[in-house]
């Protein structure tokens, strides 16, 4: 965070937001390629063209075996770096709360952030995870589904515990911006002492 806005605070002004924006050409590259392997082995499994896949060898019918799960597990990654890709959900940090295009969390009901899986790993494999009030849960549970780590830490199902993700591969990265968050959270009134990780 830059000193100018920390010196607006000070002086009563609304500090500036910080917006962490999604790294798109990783998504982009990875997304094609999962299409890309999700077609072929698509036409492995129904045998099209006949002149590549009719060739009796135990090979070929060895990878008509292994396309029929590979097609469901490339597929789903074609759909979720492509959704990602085409839908990002940039990160805004302000004020009044956390939000990106698709949800938006007041800092009220934020109990605690960290970053998921952990802050040293790379920039790319980091996103913030905020352990939310069970209302706010419920209210953006639905619309956090395409990042919310189910299954294989990715997305797609609803999450089950009341924790809401950002999108992996944002600049700032995730560990960068949880000093601003925990500055935010201190300054918010809270009953008690807040609970710890779940």
């Amino acid at each position: 965070m830059s000193a100018q806005p920390n010196n607006g605070a000070e002086q009563g002004q609304r500090p500036e937001p910080v917006t962490a924006r999604v790294g798109l050409v990783r998504w982009w590259f990875v997304g094609i390629l999962s299409l890309a392997l999700t077609v072929f082995l698509l036409c492995a499994v129904l045998g099209i063209p006949g002149s590549y896949f009719n060739d009796p060898s135990p090979m070929l019918g060895f990878l008509r075996i292994i396309a029929v799960p590979g097609v469901f597990f490339a597929g789903y990654g074609a759909w979720y770096y492509l959704n990602g890709a085409i839908r990002p959900q940039h990160v805004t940090i302000d004020d009044r709360g956390v939000s990106t295009p698709a949800w938006t969390l007041t800092w009220e009901e934020i109990l605690n952030a960290e970053v998921s899986p952990a802050p040293w790993v790379e920039s790319h494999k980091q996103q913030l995870a905020f352990h939310v009030t069970d209302q706010a849960f419920a209210r953006v549970r639905s619309t956090n589904r395409g990042h919310s780590g189910r299954p294989f830490g990715m997305g797609g199902l609803l999450a089950e515990r009341p924790i809401v993700r950002t999108q992996f591969g944002t600049t700032p990265m995730a560990s960068d911006l949880v000093p601003e968050i925990e500055k935010q959270l201190a300054a918010t009134p809270f009953e008690g002492t807040r609970p710890r990780w779940p």
